[in-house]
């Protein structure tokens, strides 16, 4: 699927480069603004960086968005919020509004759809403690019950789960004279 993403030109990848970036050097913020200046759901991510990230964090995301808001705010809102809004259904697409569509022509209605969301929130981070876990489970809701979600979000959802699982530290007591072969079998 990595290739079809790719070959589509479809954005996620720069996405997983940035949002690796983020994580690694989490300090300088500059791979945190390329990452945000991508798509419009990287602001869900914002909440979760707040805490623990300096000033220059924040003003290299804000040396990306300043120009164009600067420029012409109305168009900056349209392109960025409004537009996302008003999308209609795609009926091709991945998402439960177009799945009862086209299974039995029923149309999930707009207040529904968000009403679904907003009480899926609360669900989300009271349950789970794991930041990065948190946005997945928000970015699904979110893509699920959206209006028009193909492949891509799917494909950098499926990274941010990856994210979830830390490598097990190796136990040096499993080892034997043939090195790690044995602690690969009994796991």
């Amino acid at each position: 699927m990595q290739y079809f993403v790719l070959e589509q030109s479809w954005n996620e990848p720069l996405l997983i480069l940035f949002l690796t970036g983020t994580l690694v050097f989490e300090k300088s913020g500059v791979f945190f603004a390329l990452f945000s200046g991508i798509k419009q759901y990287t602001v869900l991510f914002f909440p979760f960086f707040l805490r623990s990230v300096n000033r220059k964090f924040w003003a290299a995301t804000a040396a990306i968005f300043l120009p164009w808001v600067l420029w012409n705010p109305k168009a900056f809102w349209f392109s960025s919020v409004e537009s996302v809004l008003k999308n209609p259904l795609r009926y091709d697409s991945l998402s439960l509004s177009s799945y009862l569509w086209n299974e039995w022509g029923v149309s999930m209605p707009v207040w529904l759809r968000i009403l679904l969301m907003l009480t899926s929130v609360p669900w989300i981070f009271f349950r789970h403690k794991n930041d990065l876990y948190r946005i997945y489970c928000l970015l699904f809701v979110v893509f699920f019950l959206g209006s028009q979600a193909f492949c891509n979000y799917f494909y950098f959802l499926s990274f941010l789960l990856f994210l979830q699982f830390e490598p097990k530290k190796p136990n040096p007591q499993k080892w034997s004279a043939r090195g790690q072969i044995d602690l690969l079998v009994s796991t």
